[in-house]
């Protein structure tokens, strides 16, 4: 109920967002979208559908002008993805280890038979509380990242992430 009530709240600001920008004063380019790091057309950015959205912010025109060359006049939306949060981790954790990065690697990045353990804690998996959390590790943070495998679980490897404040 929790989790449908969340989905709800962001459908809703999804919509009013995208309508909010959809509304052009005149026939130039009024925004500027940046998805999962990229800068997106209109048509990209209205086929994005609520549920693929991992975050968003909204940068002003000055700072979005930081970003760009060019004015636009309602901002900048950069857009992150579940599938671009989940790419920025993979790619972080592969940093280190070698055989995390060679197991994403030959899987193309499908990481859902892989169990994360982030300091004794397993995080479920396709949850968005744990996406968050996989995300929000900074590098500096991270003390190791452990890839073993296991053949007693349904699972291909164990991701074991132990963080420097933990180690310590």
């Amino acid at each position: 109920m929790r989790n449908l009530l969340k989905l709800c709240l962001v459908s809703i600001l999804f919509v009013i967002v995208q309508n909010c920008y959809a509304q052009k004063t005149d026939s130039t380019k009024q925004s500027l979208y940046i998805i999962d790091g990229k800068p997106a057309s209109d048509t990209e950015f209205n086929k994005l559908k609520a549920t693929d959205i991992f975050e968003v912010s909204i940068l002003n025109d000055s700072t979005a002008a930081a970003l760009n060359d060019r004015s636009y006049p309602n901002g900048t939306m950069l857009i992150t993805t579940k599938t671009g949060a989940k790419k920025l981790y993979q790619q972080k954790f592969s940093a280190f280890s070698k055989k995390y990065k060679a197991y994403i690697d030959a899987k193309g990045g499908d990481d859902s038979k892989l169990l994360y353990v982030i300091n004794d804690t397993m995080l479920i998996a396709g949850a968005n509380k744990s996406l968050r959390k996989l995300s929000d590790l900074k590098p500096e943070e991270i003390k190791e990242v452990a890839f073993k495998k296991d053949s007693r679980y349904v699972t291909d490897a164990t991701v074991v992430i132990t963080t420097k404040e933990a180690g310590e």
